[in-house]
């Protein structure tokens, strides 16, 4: 072998990543790339089912309905129901999830309305929601004619990215 290919080898070997050097052992993922897709890791880059990361993967889910009357009438009790899973009770700025449902009817006061509010990271959170009556939306929160929870939220605890059903909710108030 000639000094030009022994140089040729050593340039081929380092570019290679030195053989076998720095690799894990088999079947061991490396626990701190972003950029893998393997399950049995605990990265934050990537949605694979059973992992250690802390996507926020969960569902919550449940029925929303009321408990006031629709006097004085503004609307027909019947909307986009709004709901968001807060750090502080009614402090729309603390939002760490929401969901929408078109064309609630709440009409009647034994109307209920389902919901579901996806993508919902593990922690304590407070249910708060309205129904949105006027057509306003529901950035901003409850306005003019609106449903809404005057007093306390619904506590929803998600713990292991495990979903969450059967929460209800009755909103006990109307915006004039």
């Amino acid at each position: 072998m000639t000094w030009n290919n022994t140089w040729l080898w050593l340039a081929l070997i380092a570019a290679l990543g030195f053989g076998t050097w720095g690799c894990t052992e088999s079947g061991d993922d490396d626990d701190d790339s972003a950029g893998d897709d393997d399950a049995g890791d605990d990265d934050a880059g990537d949605d694979d089912a059973g992992d250690d990361d802390a996507a926020a993967d969960a569902m919550v889910s449940g029925t929303a309905g009321r408990e006031t009357s629709t006097c004085p009438p503004y609307q027909d009790g019947m909307g986009t129901l709004c709901m968001f899973l807060l750090q502080t009770c009614a402090d729309l700025g603390t939002e760490v999830a929401s969901g929408e449902v078109a064309s609630a009817d709440m009409s009647f006061p034994t109307n209920t309305v389902d919901f579901d509010i996806s993508d919902v990271p593990d922690g304590t959170f407070q249910l708060f929601g309205f129904l949105d009556d006027d057509d306003s939306g529901c950035a901003g929160g409850e306005t003019t004619g609106d449903f809404f929870v005057s007093g306390d939220c619904v506590e929803v605890v998600v713990s292991g990215q495990q979903d969450v059903s059967g929460v209800s909710i009755t909103f006990d108030a109307k915006c004039p």
